[in-house]
This record gives structure tokens, sequence and C-alpha cells, in this order.
């Protein structure tokens, strides 16, 4: 009973497989580095132009999340919304909603009521109340 050098009384003892139907073989690559890579020009021009397009673009998202977010961070000035020149709403009312139209101005006052308003003249063409259910 002699040893393997694993420690094993039998050579084959940690596998029972079978060799397979090919030799091993060793490769062995060489690469044949004569002169240093050089970039291509067009190659080196497209890698600039898209590290210059991707900042352009993170500092344009950045702008408009800053102008955003100022923008919000705005109070609105008296809760009031601002009218056509030569509007003029009636004593006690302000305005909720503005639309504008051909030739006239529609405003939704905060008491439910609808204004409408010639846009030449700025007076009062009709006045509509809206029903509470």
């Amino acid at each position: 009973d002699k040893c393997a050098a694993s420690g094993t009384s039998r050579a084959s003892a940690l596998s029972r497989r079978g060799g397979g139907a090919l030799p091993i073989s060793n490769v062995t690559w060489v690469v044949m580095t004569e002169e240093p890579y050089s970039e291509p020009q067009n190659l080196r021009f497209l890698r600039r132009l898209v590290t210059l397009l991707t900042g352009v673009m993170i500092f344009g998202v950045l702008g408009i999340l800053a102008l955003l977010a100022m923008r919000l961070a705005q109070p609105n000035a008296g809760g009031a919304l601002p009218l056509p020149g030569g509007l003029v709403l009636p004593e006690g009312l302000s305005a909720h909603s503005v639309t504008y139209g051909a030739g006239w101005y529609l405003v939704v006052t905060t008491d439910d009521q609808i204004l409408v308003f010639d846009a030449d003249t700025g007076d009062i063409v009709q006045n509509v109340g809206l029903r509470q259910d």
C-alpha cells in the first residue's frame, strides 16, 4: 500500500472521471507591439464631443431644476390673479380663474360667479351665478 502524492492510497481516488478525448494543450499568445497604439482622429473627436454634450446636458438639467425650484418657492402675491389691462372686478370680488377668448374675458370669482367681460370696453356683458347642489 503505497500512498499517492495527494495523500490517498490510489492516484485516482480523487476523481472517478476519465480524461477527455483531446489532449491538454497550452496556448501562449504573443502580442506584437512594435509601435504604441494611437487613437484615430475621428474617434478622438467623437469621444470629446460626447463628453462635452454630456456636461452641457447635466448643466442644463441642473439649471432647469434650479429655475423650477425658485419659481415654486415664490409665494403668490395676495392670492389674486393678475387681470388683463383695463379690467376691473366689482367691489369685494376676487378672481379664481381667468379665461381669454376672441373679444371677451371670462372670470370665475372665488364666490362662484362667472363674469363675462367685453375685451374692448372692459364692461361686464354677462353675470352667471353657479348653483351649489
